[in-house]
């Protein structure tokens, strides 16, 4: 196993309370993620977890793959928000990610942790990376208008 690290950080014209809000419903990330589609709340989650079935769409070397992802959100105070994601074939993820009031707005910033087999790390790093970078991106662009 491999083990890796994300990181963003984007600046949205908007409150930061309106922006954690949106952010605590991983069924909202479905508009914003490029990858995700029908995004569904299940029932477990432990210690005050929210637990998702996160359907994925991505093509690998060219090739249509389908994938789903478990996810479980946790928000312990108001703009901390903790997911833990598992996907096959062994790749799992620990992110966390702040919503700050800053400058007359947010200031996000995301750190992801991850754990893949060696043979994927790079693929996970470069379609994760890029996918992220465009989720913040249309988030910006919900909010901005």
């Amino acid at each position: 196993m491999a083990r890796g690290r994300l990181e963003h950080t984007a600046d949205i014209a908007a409150p930061a309370e309106q922006v954690a809000e949106f952010l605590t419903d991983l069924v909202n990330y479905e508009a914003l993620h490029p990858m995700l589609v029908d995004v569904r709340r299940i029932p477990g989650g432990a210690d005050g977890a929210t637990r998702y079935l996160a359907p994925h769409r991505m093509r690998l070397y060219g090739i249509p793959i389908r994938f789903t992802c478990r996810v479980d959100l946790r928000s312990d105070a108001p703009g901390d928000i903790r997911t833990h994601t598992l996907q096959r074939p062994g790749i799992e993820m620990w992110s966390t990610l702040t919503v700050r009031p800053h400058a007359g707005g947010t200031r996000l910033h995301e750190q992801v942790d991850i754990k893949a087999p060696r043979l994927l790390m790079n693929t996970v790093l470069r379609d994760g990376g890029s996918s992220h970078a465009a989720m913040w991106n249309n988030l910006r662009n919900h909010f901005e208008g």
